[in-house]
């Protein structure tokens, strides 16, 4: 059956690239209408090349973009931009760039730049294709250099700027620059000594707002005992800083702190043979007891400049400060009490089943808080629970939730049920919920339905109509948050894919594209290209001709 007839068409016959254009891409979406993009790739070098990406949309009018990659043998990175000289909607020049360079051995620095950002707020709402980039809040301009200064030393410089979107309020606070010197010493006569020196002067996004410098030293010692079976880790840190403030306003010019915080780790490993199901398995029992101390000191006269409360959740049960940053250290005197159990498969060491559960017991109140954050009064931290299974036959399980002693319900609860039976044959089912902020239902899918035809999908719907969206920040609302319907055709040699999406953008506003791609298999792809949406969306998609990965029997080793 004849399904492409063309004058002209050229393709090398080798991995050679060559230059000339490439397959034109149809998309259609209700802001910028019918698009048309007819790229054209130029093999500047082996090395390098640059891709046009001339087009014209019903809507916005002609549009210009571009692509320039290098690869060399101590640096790599890109340059990528897009253009609309006259959008109709804002009578103005729009655009998008991106520029990325990452670099190793630079006189003995490695690092890299990204340097991104929009000609307005509305820029993403109005020209991206995913629900995260239409979302996104800031933009970042950052440059990093690290290398080493010995066996023992390493020192990092770093300058950070941000371009704000989509919200009045500020973006965080720019680093221009930070300079950070870190020492790490491993078994001294059994001590472990990590120390950490950092200077940065920080620059107000807006102003009025406070800024200035802030040094922090942070030395660490620990003496780790670990036999087989059992472990116990003492550790002692002090946290020193210092602050110079300009226009500092209610706040003194000059101020500084010195905290010192006693920990002690420790934790057991029982291990024992069991049969579940029919099947010999290696069952463990991990009790863990974490304790640690910091006492208090009034912070309240100190700035906040990039710190905020730590999320939490297993990993920050075990931490030492309840923020996250260096401006405020937690008046501490709790221990956490855990345990997990796992599920092993003797022969590969797989892990079939983990359950884990924990607490904090707190034995003051606490007293250190950031402007606007009640600080926890509670004797007792609400109690995490996590269960996560390989239940055979392709099916698996993750779950999580945080149950609240003093109010007697989940303020917090996570799920996800996979189901892979065969290559090709994929179904998720999760649920996200967070009190005041999210509560979400989410399913994808991919399934034959015949013979040569799969259906996908991916239905995202929000129950939860007050909050804001923790990831997105769009405010929430009872609906359909994003929806992906597709139909894929895969014969010997051809195949094609039509793709329809729905997403929300803002309050009150959507977008919806739809997407068709012819593919010549092993020659080229025809139209809109779906895959990245649907790889997003379908966690576990592949393309339909793609080579499944090799199951590995290393993985699971934390």
């Amino acid at each position: 059956v004849k399904i492409l007839g063309a004058p002209v068409f050229t393709f090398p016959l080798s991995d050679e690239r060559r230059s000339g254009f490439l397959a034109p891409s149809l998309s259609i979406n209700s802001r910028s209408g019918g698009e048309i993009v007819v790229p054209y790739y130029w093999n500047i070098a082996p090395n390098r090349d640059f891709t046009f990406y001339p087009g014209i949309s019903v809507r916005r009018g002609a549009q210009l973009g571009g692509e320039f990659r290098y690869l060399e043998p101590t640096y790599f990175g890109g340059i990528r931009f897009d253009m609309n000289p006259s959008d109709p909607k804002t009578h103005s020049s729009r655009y998008f760039f991106d520029v990325h360079n990452t670099f190793t051995n630079w006189g003995g620095w490695g690092g890299n730049w990204l340097l991104r950002g929009v000609s307005d707020d509305e820029y993403f709402i109005d020209y991206s294709r995913s629900i995260l980039n239409s979302s996104q809040r800031v933009l970042p301009r950052v440059f990093n250099a690290s290398r080493s200064l010995g066996s023992d030393w390493s020192v990092l410089f770093s300058v950070q700027t941000w371009q704000a979107i989509l919200d009045a309020r500020p973006g965080p606070y720019e680093r221009i620059p930070q300079l950070q010197f870190r020492n790490v010493l491993r078994d001294v006569r059994g001590f472990d000594v990590d120390t950490v020196l950092d200077a940065t002067q920080f620059a107000a996004p807006r102003a009025g707002q406070v800024e200035g410098w802030r040094l922090v030293a942070n030395p660490q010692v620990s003496f780790p005992i670990v036999r087989a079976g059992w472990s116990i880790v003492p550790k002692m840190s002090v946290h020193a800083s210092s602050y110079e403030l300009v226009d500092s306003g209610a706040l003194p010019s000059s101020s500084s702190r010195v905290l010192p915080t006693w920990s002690i780790d420790s934790g057991m490993v029982f291990e024992r043979p069991a049969r579940f199901f029919g099947r010999d398995v290696t069952q463990t029992l991990e009790p863990r007891l974490f304790y640690v101390r910091t006492p208090y000191s009034d912070q309240s006269r100190l700035p906040v400049f990039d710190t905020t409360v730590a999320d939490f959740n297993f990993a920050q049960l075990f931490s030492e400060n309840t923020f996250i940053g260096n401006d405020r250290i937690a008046d501490v005197n709790q221990l956490t009490a855990a345990a997990v159990s796992r599920v092993i498969e003797p022969s590969t060491g797989a892990e079939r089943f983990r359950f884990a559960v924990g607490q904090r017991i707190y034995f003051s109140q606490q007293r250190v808080a950031i402007p606007g954050i009640v600080p926890r009064t509670d004797q007792r931290s609400d109690v995490l629970l996590a269960a996560a299974g390989d239940l055979g036959r392709g099916m698996s399980f993750d779950t999580g939730l945080q149950y609240s002693v003093r109010d007697g319900d989940i303020p917090r609860f996570s799920a996800l049920w996979r189901y892979l039976p065969s290559d090709g044959r994929i179904f998720n089912l999760g649920v996200r919920y967070r009190r005041d902020e999210l509560g979400q239902l989410d399913t994808s899918w991919r399934w034959p339905v015949a013979p040569r035809w799969t259906m996908l999908g991916r239905l995202n719907y929000s129950f939860l109509g007050t909050g804001v969206d923790p990831i997105s920040g769009v405010p929430n609302e009872r609906g359909v948050v994003e929806a992906v319907l597709g139909l894929e055709y895969s014969a010997c040699c051809w195949g094609t894919n039509f793709v329809l999406q729905r997403f929300r953008t803002a309050q009150g506003q959507t977008t919806t594209a739809f997407f068709l791609q012819l593919e010549l298999k092993g020659l080229a792809r025809i139209g809109s290209d779906p895959f990245g949406i649907l790889r997003r969306n379908i966690p576990g998609y592949r393309l339909p001709h793609d080579r499944p990965e090799l199951p590995s029997r290393y993985f699971g080793y934390e």
